[in-house]
């Protein structure tokens, strides 16, 4: 019978990914699951927070243009509540203008204001501008302004009292069909935004029909009588509210949401800057992600801890395995961890 050469073989190869298949390591690995899971969860938290944070900012800009545009119509009615009241003047009706004169130099609100009586065609037939007699300004708010609209465009005062718009109600005079006018000084419209204040940051700007601004919270003095852009006229010239994203006057990248008064085509634009919005919403989204980083290394922290209370007593049973190979007897004791403590009983048993 030929012998064979037996060259001995260890059954009990040792595993090729060692590093990889500690306890710690699995432990850890399952940390990094469960925080980058966190993470991602956070990630898409905090753009749903950026969006919302945005989102939240523009309707309530919305809002807020809604109702200034409500502030302005008041302001309009109170003026043509005025005049109407005054159109029912008997003097009126009957044409004594001069009767009318001093009871429309009566109720002028402020020196600001100025009633005017035209016709149809424009020409004015009396102003509280001038003395009773005295020949009215012949420049009328309304020329080129849609027939239907009561409500005039920004117009600058020939008499040297600067910007001004007026308010106008159809009346019959000696049988003859005329208007009759209320102007102000555009000045009077800033009271809107005490009325409506604006938070920090917005600002609220009121535009006649051409888009020429009237009232405006900052550099109000220096923008009045300047025009918005193309692009933003071509957005309010489609609708009645709505949102654009343009530049406002200064220059700056801003969404503009407007909102049209009724009864007439001025229109309120609040604008919020794009920039200092998308600062406040990415703050809100980096507190998300840094807290949800924070979750994650005291996950690993605690990973690293449970890893420290499991190799401890793994170890100690090693020991114990090397002194029963040495012969020496192997106290039983508790090793902390119930699925660990039947593994030294039975070193100690065997000792």
């Amino acid at each position: 019978m030929a012998e064979h050469d037996l060259t001995p073989t260890n059954s009990a190869t040792p595993p090729r990914c060692r590093r990889f298949s500690s306890i710690s390591t699995k432990l850890r690995g399952l940390v990094a699951v469960m925080a980058l899971s966190s993470l991602l969860l956070s990630v898409f938290a905090g753009f749903a927070v950026f969006k919302a944070e945005r989102d939240a900012a523009i309707h309530a800009a919305a809002q807020t243009a809604h109702a200034l545009a409500s502030v302005v119509e008041r302001e309009m009615a109170v003026r043509s509540a005025l005049l109407t009241g005054l159109a029912a003047s008997p003097s009126l009706r009957s044409g004594d203008l001069a009767a009318f004169w001093a009871e429309a130099k009566q109720v002028e609100r402020n020196a600001n204001d100025v009633i005017v009586l035209r016709d149809v065609g424009g020409n004015a037939r009396l102003s509280t501008a001038v003395p009773w007699g005295a020949p009215p300004h012949r420049v009328s708010p309304f020329a080129g302004t849609a027939s239907d609209h009561n409500v005039s465009d920004l117009l600058v005062a020939t008499d040297g009292r600067g910007p001004i718009f007026a308010v106008r109600v159809p009346v019959v005079v000696a049988g003859e069909r005329m208007f009759l006018h209320l102007q102000s000084n555009v000045a009077e419209l800033q009271g809107v935004f005490k009325e409506q204040p604006l938070p920090e940051g917005w600002t609220g700007t009121v535009l006649d029909s051409r888009g020429y601004v009237v009232a405006r919270t900052v550099d109000a003095a220096r923008r009045i009588g300047q025009r918005i852009s193309e692009r933003t006229q071509s957005a309010v010239a489609a609708s009645r509210y709505g949102i654009v994203e343009a530049n406002n006057l200064d220059g700056e990248p801003v969404f503009g949401l407007f909102s049209k008064a009724t009864g007439s085509d001025w229109l309120v634009i609040v604008s919020l800057s794009r920039t200092r919005l998308a600062e406040g919403a990415w703050a809100a989204f980096v507190t998300t992600l840094a807290m949800s980083l924070g979750f994650a290394l005291v996950m690993l922290l605690l990973a690293q801890g449970i890893t420290r209370s499991v190799l401890r007593p793994l170890r100690a049973l090693s020991l114990q395995a090397q002194q029963l190979g040495a012969g020496h007897p192997v106290d039983e004791r508790s090793t902390g961890i119930p699925e660990i403590d039947p593994v030294q009983s039975a070193l100690a048993r065997a000792s």
